[in-house]
C-alpha cells in the first residue's frame, strides 16, 4: 500500500515487503522524481500490480490564489497520471476522517488573523508529528513525511 500526501511539502509513505516495515520519503521535487519513486515502490510489490494507494481528497483552498490553486491541481493531477500508468488502484480520504483518527481537535478557521492561523498550522503539525512519531518509532518523522505517516495509520485503522 501507498498513501501519498499530495502538497508539494507532502511525503509518500509505504509497504517495503523486503524490511516488513513502514517507510517515507519526503514527496520528490518534480514530476519526474515522482514517477522514478513511485516506479520504485511499486517495483517492490511481490504480487505484482496489486498494489493500492491512498490519496487525500483535496480542493482548492481559499486564500491560495489562482496560481497557486492552478500549481496544487497541476501537482495532483501529475501524480494521479503516474498512479494510473503504473496501474496503482487509488482510494481517496477526506482530511476530516484520518484527523478525526489522528486526535486533532475542530477548529474554525474563519476570522482569523494570518498570525493566528500560522499559529494554528504549525500547532496542528506539530500533533500530526508527534502522532507519527509514536505510531511509526522506527521512522525518520519530519514535518514534511508526518501527514503521509498519519494518513497511512488510518488507511489501516480498521
Amino acid at each position: 500500500m501507498i498513501v501519498i500526501d499530495p502538497g508539494k511539502s507532502g511525503g509518500i509513505a509505504y509497504d517495503n515487503p523486503e524490511t516488513g516495515r513502514v517507510e517515507v520519503i519526503p514527496m520528490p521535487d518534480t514530476m519526474a522524481d515522482i514517477a522514478i519513486a513511485l516506479r520504485v515502490i511499486c517495483a517492490l510489490d511481490p504480487g505484482g500490480g496489486n498494489m493500492r494507494c491512498v490519496l487525500e481528497r483535496v480542493g482548492y483552498t481559499p486564500g491560495d490564489g489562482g496560481k497557486g490553486a492552478y500549481s496544487f491541481g497541476n501537482h495532483l493531477g501529475h501524480l494521479e497520471a503516474i498512479l494510473y500508468m503504473l496501474n496503482v488502484s487509488v482510494e481517496q480520504v477526506s482530511p476530516q476522517t484520518w484527523q478525526k483518527i489522528v486526535g486533532l481537535p475542530s477548529e474554525p478557521v474563519k476570522g482569523l488573523s494570518k498570525q493566528q492561523l500560522s499559529a494554528r498550522t504549525a500547532r496542528r503539525k506539530n500533533m500530526i508529528k508527534d502522532f507519527a512519531q509514536r505510531r511509526f518509532p522506527r521512522c525518520k518523522v519530519t514535518l514534511k513525511t508526518a501527514d503521509a505517516l498519519a494518513k497511512y495509520a488510518c488507511a489501516n485503522h480498521a
